[in-house]
């Protein structure tokens, strides 16, 4: 007991030595004190979880118990009357982060004494949060750098920014995880026959792939990872960077707002020829079509050209969203060949199952050209799957317009029906989100969601399946088990 006694001594010395109680002449440095609680307070947190109810233990060992006895995560810290600064950690709740405080030395509360254990208890708790419809609303956020990721994967400079986007209904405190990129295997980079389901993955050349198989057996990637390719961020070169004549010769390469790909984004701005650039080389960049692009109806006669989802090379980026065939663009001429089906391939009745995808003129995917021809559907195809429908959330604004004017530029509404243009379609009161071109000419993939969904509603909104068969709803038709695509309507 002894021993005991004289280490509790030692204890109590130094802590009322942090404290600032005794004269500093009485102690050897305040900084070596606060080395030695702060070894002791993790010495008892590492030996808390031995502990029992029953163990003997001395009266400082006792207080720490207090301290991390609980629901360590709900705890506020407490700096407590002593003077010293020792880095602590607690979890906020606000931000669902580990934040560092400074506590006094004695009493208080301690959450955590590392960053460590903060984040291994509480670091891996994810909480969304909805949107409210004020903050759906909201036409003014502030500039602060506090970032959300929102549920569509996206991250926020803050949540005011993320909810009234138009783009989320939730949101979690901190940046989006980056993505988990997988190597493609040999085996699948020789892959001769994919299945048809529809699992998507994004490619390292910035393009989505129905699922791994079709992407590793391209031949034009080395590694993917799992759901679609995000939209590209286009960033605006600050003056600094406009400025800059001394760029590093690494390459990084970046797209510049003229379409034309730059060794890296020092290299774009310092160039005098861009306002923006974002990530990837240009002809792997696809940008979706905004509302403002597609209502748009006074475009430029210059020649940047830009090839649309629907295979077709238009004069300048103005020009493709704004003649309400397309929903996305990339830079550069379209590199696909259209080719004819021929009358014999009209005629064919016995196709292969091998999975070579064309995309016909009619932006459906098909397993490969001869299905494509002989459906009866297509006039002529080109290689490789079409493109998903980009769709567009309606917004407030737009929602309470009480003027459209009639020019058709028609718009496919999520409830099936189209509309002359998405005015027309938001203000109608009967959508939430719409897309380009008419309903018929839509077809959307099912989402791994849709497919193991097994409660559909019985409300009747008739889709037609990529195999040619008519469903109630497009939750009927994905999770049957059947279909890979729908579009709106009854099959004809």
């Amino acid at each position: 007991m002894k021993k005991h006694y004289v280490v509790l001594v030692l204890v109590v010395i130094g802590l009322i030595a942090i404290s600032g109680c005794v004269d500093k002449s009485e102690v050897k440095s305040e900084t070596e004190d606060e080395h030695q609680i702060d070894k002791q307070s993790v010495e008892s947190e590492t030996k808390d979880e031995q502990r029992t109810s029953t163990t003997e233990v001395e009266p400082a060992a006792k207080a720490e118990l207090a301290v991390v006895g609980g629901d360590r995560c709900d705890l506020e810290p407490d700096v407590g009357p002593c003077r010293a600064a020792i880095p602590k950690y607690y979890f906020d709740k606000e931000t669902q982060t580990c934040k560092e405080f400074i506590w006094g030395g004695c009493e208080g509360t301690v959450p955590f004494h590392t960053l460590a254990a903060c984040e291994d208890t509480c670091g891996l708790v994810q909480k969304w949060v909805k949107c409210t419809v004020e903050e759906k609303k909201a036409e003014i956020c502030t500039a602060d750098y506090t970032p959300v990721c929102g549920d569509n994967g996206k991250t926020y400079s803050n949540k005011c920014s993320a909810c009234s986007s138009g783009e989320i209904d939730a949101w979690t405190a901190g940046e989006c995880p980056p993505p988990v990129w997988t190597t493609c295997t040999e085996e699948q980079k020789k892959a001769e026959i994919c299945t048809l389901d529809y699992t998507p993955v994004c490619g390292d050349n910035g393009k989505t792939y129905s699922n791994k198989c079709v992407a590793c057996s391209s031949g034009e990637i080395t590694a993917w990872t799992a759901g679609e390719c995000p939209p590209p961020v286009w960033t605006t070169c600050t003056e600094e960077q406009k400025q800059n004549q001394v760029c590093t010769m690494e390459y990084v390469p970046v797209c510049g707002d003229n379409g034309k790909t730059y060794g890296n984004k020092c290299s774009a701005c310092s160039s005098g020829e861009i306002n923006a650039w974002t990530v990837g080389e240009c002809a792997n960049v696809w940008t979706p079509c905004t509302a403002e692009q597609i209502e748009n109806k006074a475009c430029t006669m210059e020649y940047v050209p830009v090839c649309g989802n629907n295979g077709k090379t238009y004069g300048n980026k103005c020009e493709a969203c704004s003649s309400g065939e397309i929903s996305a663009w990339t830079f550069g001429e379209c590199p696909q060949k259209w080719t004819p089906c021929t009358e014999e391939q009209k005629q064919n009745q016995a196709c292969t199952m091998e999975y070579v995808p064309v995309c016909g003129d009619n932006v459906k995917t098909y397993a490969n050209k001869c299905e494509a021809c002989s459906s009866g559907e297509v006039n002529s195809w080109t290689e490789g799957e079409c493109p998903p429908p980009v769709w567009l959330n309606c917004t407030e604004e737009e929602k309470k317009a009480e003027i459209c004017t009639l020019d058709y530029t028609p718009v496919c509404g999520d409830n099936g029906k189209t509309y002359g243009n998405k005015c027309m379609a938001c203000s109608s009161g009967e959508i939430t989100a719409w897309t380009a071109g008419e309903c018929a000419d839509v077809w959307t993939p099912c989402t791994t969601e849709q497919k193991q969904n097994q409660a559909c509603t019985r409300e009747y909104v008739p889709v037609c399946g990529d195999n040619g068969k008519t469903y109630d709803n497009k939750c009927v038709a994905c999770s049957s088990g059947e279909i890979n695509a729908w579009t709106f309507g009854e099959c004809t």
